[in-house]
């Protein structure tokens, strides 16, 4: 997807392009979100217990505003942890509340909790928190970096002191700083910071051990957001536009701006942002949940940037459709096939939902929710008109039971969208067809765009295959 619709597409949604068909050159309709499980109030985070199977009652956990603790098999538990941060370590949920640490401990066996179990310095919004490759968890706490490590030849139990090493406050920051990510960079970590006065997204890097940190990396905008480590780089969102950048630890580059002309039209909406647990990495793809408190922006959904091809498009819409004013609030990755994400959507409903990328168990989006807009071509002139007489299109494999294609087309950017003539082909209509024509008759003087669309059946992960589409 392109950063304006005068240089490539200018929007593609809930499909799959390329080499995620397993053809090159190919588009089919994409995997479809599905609610899987409503949630009491609105969801805060997901953890993950690495440590058992993914079919393991609890193999992850999600934590709403009213203190409930969902496990993997949906029961839930009335458990007062914190909504700010948590982690899974050692057998215990550590959760975070303004100035708390809360441990819910021994989750695979008989479970207790413990309330205030340490104090940490305050931050009312996050507190980001990670299990760092040395094994030691590592928090942010306003404007320090706390930590908790297993004492040597000790297995850690939250109730004895001799089994642990607690540190509050391993290193300060700046005053006025606020930490709101952490992640690592080689063996470095790496924080994201905010303040409230704004205009300040510094990337601090620290050693883990030093008293101090080296300069930090700093971009123009008002706070950083989220960020995810890949490989030897570290993507970060920063400032409320819709800008990701990327840093290797010494220099820092624009990986990608999201389209302003779709989540920013006119300058409505100056508040986009990706909370710090709403992104993962997943199918080599860095997939983020946008989310806007402007109730008319309707693109808060999930989003995704391929860091090998470079592609970004909407790769999923939430379980309840393109509708306005959802919050995508946490995401995990669950296997190498599946993904899920805590949400509140439009109608202040909190859920569950997940995404399957695999034929036997996943699921495709119907209703013609698969969509690509073209880039919209200057070809007309004022005194030399350009005429379209018809649309081509053509695909890999005829199409099967319940699938079907639409066109439409505009010539210019503030109009809807004219369907051809005809402009829907599908399999009840037109049998097992692997291509088509449609009638255009019309000209520009300006420039024209087109719309795909393409759809398959309920409940199957069949798809229609198209290959290309011609104009003249």
């Amino acid at each position: 997807m392109a950063k304006s619709p005068h240089i490539g597409f200018a929007e593609l949604r809930n499909v799959i392009t390329g080499e995620e068909s397993g053809q090159d050159g190919v588009l089919e309709v994409g995997w479809a979100s599905e609610s899987i499980r409503t949630l009491g109030d609105v969801p805060k985070w997901t953890v993950q217990n690495k440590s058992v199977a993914i079919t393991n009652a609890n193999h992850f956990f999600a934590f709403d505003s009213s203190n409930n603790l969902y496990n993997n098999a949906g029961t839930a538990a009335s458990v007062a942890l914190g909504g700010l941060g948590a982690i899974i370590w050692k057998d215990h949920i550590l959760g975070f509340s303004n100035t708390s640490i809360n441990v819910y401990r021994n989750i695979i066996g008989a479970t207790a909790f413990t309330s205030g179990w340490q104090t940490i310095d305050s931050d009312d919004e996050w507190h980001p928190v990670i299990v760092g490759q040395d094994d030691i968890v590592y928090f942010g706490a306003g404007r320090f970096v706390g930590s908790v490590q297993e004492a040597s030849g000790q297995n850690f139990q939250d109730g004895t002191a001799a089994t642990y090493v607690f540190n509050s406050q391993a290193l300060d920051l700046k005053e006025d700083y606020r930490i709101r990510t952490i992640g690592e960079l080689g063996k470095e970590l790496v924080l994201g910071t905010w303040t409230n006065s704004g205009n300040v997204a510094d990337l601090i890097f620290w050693d883990r051990s030093s008293d101090t940190f080296r300069l930090p990396i700093q971009v123009p905008e008002n706070g950083v957001k989220a960020g995810i480590t890949v490989g030897n780089l570290y993507y970060f969102f920063a400032g409320n536009k819709g800008k990701c950048y990327v840093t290797n630890g010494v220099t820092v580059d624009v990986a990608f701006q999201l389209p302003i002309y779709l989540v920013n039209p006119n300058g409505l909406y100056n508040d986009l942002e990706v909370y710090p647990w709403a992104i993962a990495f997943h199918e080599r793809k860095i997939k983020f949940g946008l989310f806007s408190s402007t109730a008319g922006n309707d693109y808060n959904q999930i989003w995704s940037y391929n860091v090998d091809t470079r592609e970004l498009k909407i790769e999923n819409e939430i379980s309840t459709g393109f509708t306005k004013g959802s919050k995508i609030t946490s995401m995990f990755v669950r296997s190498e096939t599946e993904y899920r994400y805590l949400l509140q959507d439009s109608d202040n409903a909190f859920r569950l939902d997940r995404v399957i990328s695999e034929p036997a168990n996943g699921i495709r989006y119907t209703s013609y929710a698969a969509r690509v807009d073209s880039q919209y071509y200057s070809v007309g002139q004022q005194d030399n008109p350009r005429v379209f007489s018809e649309l081509e299109f053509e695909l890999a494999k005829p199409l099967s039971t319940a699938q079907g294609l639409r066109f439409a087309y505009r010539t210019d950017l503030n109009s809807g969208f004219t369907e051809t003539s005809p402009y829907t082909f599908d399999f009840t209509t037109h049998g097992n067809i692997q291509g088509g024509l449609a009638s255009l008759q019309t000209e520009t003087k300006q420039g024209i765009q087109f719309r795909i669309e393409m759809t398959t059946g309920s409940g199957t992960a069949s798809t229609p295959q198209l290959k290309s589409v011609t104009v003249r």
